[in-house]
């Protein structure tokens, strides 16, 4: 299967608008060869017939200009197929108790879904086509229709439900694919926009954003937890000798050795440069020796950064509890990056501790 779609010109790496478009192409392909048995059973002309081979020949040629990547082109091509093939059978074919005109409110939805607001041309094309169907529309309300077709009460009836329902699942299906790549675009961005795109953890906002929301828990139901800062020490002069991509090995297996040593329910962030923050909640006093566990894991650590070539890494830390109430996170945050900077004062690889009981 994935052979004939990359034969008629589909990728995985075709854009969300010009995967909509093949997918309204081949709709509209299948479409078209089910109105032409519709014809051929029911309407009876020969004329008819070769018009509708005519526009299949359209829908076709739309996935070679696809497959050579002339993607423009090919949205011109389905975009005009379509304006043209229902003028032709509003104005010269069916009566208007066929309702063959609902057909024209398919185009602007599918026209804007699958046209490019940022490209020049198809914003043109958009306008223009869309001006084109405006007229055909009001044109349509005062010229009456040529019926080359001469059809039974029964055949308009089920031509008219036939266009009823196919105008309603095409302009469903056209909204759902939108929908669904829209939705699936809001999540790829608030992962990226969350996530630190070395370490692949949380990155500074979500810290910030899961640490009010903890303190405003804490303030309400009395549920304590810690925050952790956390600052590799000496972290320049690996970068200056081994180079920044033995420094970016370095911060992967650290936040590979924390993440192994936290619970669960914790959260790690990367901080900010070699700079990480843990916030450990609904903490007791057991809290202190995961902290210690974490330093110690990451002292006795091997950190290879080239073959055999490992070092010894230390870090420094500050943490604040926070039991009860305080004035805000920011606050915590603030108290611990002070102990942090402490404990490199004080020589590094160390943790300072404060417990703040109000405030």
């Amino acid at each position: 299967m994935k052979k004939i779609l990359n034969a008629i010109g589909y990728s995985e790496n075709l854009d969300g608008k010009n995967k909509v478009a093949f997918i309204i192409a081949a709709i509209g392909t299948l479409q078209i060869l089910m109105f032409q048995l519709f014809y051929i059973v029911f309407a009876v002309s020969r004329l008819l017939i070769i018009q509708t081979v005519f526009v299949f020949i359209a829908y076709i040629s739309f996935f070679l200009f696809f497959r050579r990547k002339y993607y423009i082109v090919g949205k011109a091509m389905i975009i005009n197929v379509m304006i043209v093939q229902v003028a032709l059978l509003v104005f010269f074919w069916f009566p208007e108790e066929t309702h063959f005109a609902y057909y024209y409110f398919i185009v602007p939805p599918i026209s804007f879904f699958i046209l490019d607001m940022g490209n020049a041309n198809e914003r043109k094309l958009l306008i223009s086509s869309n001006s084109f169907v405006a007229v055909l529309c009001l044109i349509s309300t005062m010229v009456s229709p040529l019926e080359l077709l001469s059809l039974q009460p029964v055949t308009i009836t089920i031509f008219s439900t036939l266009t009823i329902l196919s105008t309603i699942f095409v302009e469903w299906l056209v909204f759902y694919m939108y929908a669904r790549d829209l939705q699936n675009t809001h999540r790829e961005l608030k992962v990226l926009a969350n996530t630190d795109s070395l370490t692949n953890i949380s990155n500074r906002r979500v810290l910030f954003d899961q640490g009010e929301m903890l303190f405003r828990i804490q303030s309400k139901y009395r549920k304590p937890f810690a925050l952790m800062l956390i600052d590799i020490d000496h972290f320049k002069i690996i970068n200056d000798r081994y180079g920044h991509p033995a420094g970016d090995k370095v911060l992967q297996e650290m936040t590979d050795l924390i993440s192994r040593s936290i619970r669960k329910e914790d959260l790690l962030c990367r901080y900010g440069g070699e700079e990480f923050a843990i916030l450990l909640r609904n903490v007791d006093e057991n809290y202190i020796s995961i902290i210690k566990e974490v330093k110690e894991k990451i002292e006795h650590n091997d950190f290879y950064i080239d073959g055999d070539t490992h070092i010894h890494v230390t870090i420094s830390a500050g943490v604040v509890s926070c039991k009860y109430n305080c004035q805000s996170f920011e606050e915590l945050v603030q108290k611990a990056d002070k102990l942090l900077y402490a404990a490199k004062e004080s020589g590094r690889n160390k943790i300072v501790f404060e417990a703040t009981e109000s405030v």
